[in-house]
Order: structure tokens, then sequence, then C-alpha cells
């Protein structure tokens, strides 16, 4: 049986508020991530920012970044292009 992937991020603490410069509000900047236990065969990363705080619905997505290269470092503000797309909702 392999670790469990332990996602940890220095931008913001775990379980706080996601800083506004990382929403549409700010910079809607994508935050930093650092992975620990992350597969050695893997081959792109995909990250999703859902909201489970909202009370009418049970889930909401706002945005997911995919085809990150894979890395136990995710740098703050990934450059979006045609290999590293983006739906910013």
């Amino acid at each position: 049986m392999s670790d469990v992937l332990k996602i940890t991020s220095q931008s913001f603490e775990d379980g706080g508020n996601i800083p506004v410069k990382h929403t549409g509000f700010g910079e809607n900047i994508s935050p930093a991530f650092r992975l620990e236990n992350l597969a050695d065969n893997a081959v792109s990363i995909v990250i999703m920012l859902n909201d489970l705080d909202i009370p009418f619905i049970s889930e909401y997505n706002h945005w997911i970044i995919w085809n990150i290269p894979a890395s136990a470092e995710i740098p703050e503000n990934i450059l979006l292009n045609k290999t590293t797309p983006a739906t910013l909702i």
C-alpha cells in the first residue's frame, strides 16, 4: 500500500479562508501547493477549488486547473496557456 497523498499550501492556513488575491475579487492567481507522497509515475496534476459552504447547494466549483506537470512543488500564479489550461468560474 502506498502512502496517502498529502497536500499543503503556504498560501493559506489549513481550514482557513483562501486569501482574496487567489479569487476573482483580487488578482485571481493560483495559490502555491506542496504535495507529499506523489506517485512516482504521476504525469500531470489537476487542482479543483470546490466550495462546500454554500447553504443552498451541496458543492460549487469555482475553478479547475489541469495538465500541471507532476511535481512536489506547485508554484503560486501558474502560467495558464494551451498546455496548462484552466476553467475559472
